[in-house]
């Protein structure tokens, strides 16, 4: 009986569809194509429930410092249960990591940011990715949440 059970735990545990680490993440903001994502991400988000991978970018109007942007970031991230993975301040990048949740075994996300001075504005880019067995995840955009959230924060800045 025990045997049977260790063998369907390694069966799920191998059974992984999607599987999730640092190196699936861009390291500077200079590899993210904001225009082409803007372009493509309601098609690429069409159908999320057996996708290891979601995506979000939105241009927001920016009035404060980086220093407060960075703020901002993590407090939404991290308030949902993520932890810091990796910080680039040089290159406008915070990785986050969560582990087992209901969702996935593993989830990070990545929170890409350029600040335009000259117009005010800032654009973001949030990069979920999860390790993902053959149950499925959200059927929802979750990178969109957690970037709406950013966004109304980032409102109530600007007021």
């Amino acid at each position: 009986m025990k045997l049977i059970a260790v063998i369907t735990l390694v069966i799920i545990l191998s059974g992984c569809l999607h599987k999730v680490s640092l190196e699936m993440f861009p390291t500077t903001k200079s590899a993210i194509d904001y225009k082409k994502i803007n372009a493509t991400q309601v098609d690429r988000n069409a159908n999320l429930k057996y996708g290891g991978k979601q995506e979000f970018c939105f241009l927001n109007e920016y009035k404060s410092t980086e220093e407060e942007l960075i703020k901002i970031i993590r407090n939404v991230v991290e308030s949902d249960g993520f932890k810091p993975k990796h910080f680039s301040y040089q290159e406008d990048v915070l990785i986050f990591e969560k582990g087992l949740s209901a969702q996935a075994w593993k989830s990070m996300m990545g929170v890409y940011y350029d600040i335009r001075e000259d117009k005010n504005e800032v654009e973001i880019y949030v990069l979920y990715q999860m390790t993902q067995d053959i149950t499925g995840s959200f059927e929802f955009n979750y990178s969109e949440v957690i970037g709406q959230n950013i966004r109304q924060s980032l409102s109530i800045l600007n007021k």
